[in-house]
């Protein structure tokens, strides 16, 4: 079972909640939230589908890209951070 509401998933909800700065940005929000939820059903629904399309090396593929975004995602959010905490800049 994939961890989809890790932490990394619960701090980025918060950020950007935190971000909302009317109704209509929280409502936008949930509006993502949802469709994201919906989207993350249907695929794991359908996984044997896309296992059989795809097959071991396409999965393995497919795998590693996601984890290659993770490690740019995690990367960038560590240069934001460095670049908040010692030029200032937001």
């Amino acid at each position: 079972i994939p961890i989809l509401s890790g932490p990394g998933a619960i701090t980025a909800a918060i950020l950007w909640a935190g971000k909302a700065s009317d109704f209509s940005n929280m409502l936008g929000l949930f509006v993502v939230v949802i469709v994201v939820c919906t989207l993350v059903y249907l695929i794991l629904a359908n996984a044997g589908f896309f296992y059989r399309v795809l097959g071991k090396t396409g999965t393995n593929v497919v795998g590693k890209i996601m984890g290659l975004i993770t490690l740019v995602l995690g990367v960038q959010f560590i240069v934001d951070a460095c670049a908040r905490i010692f030029l200032g800049t937001s």
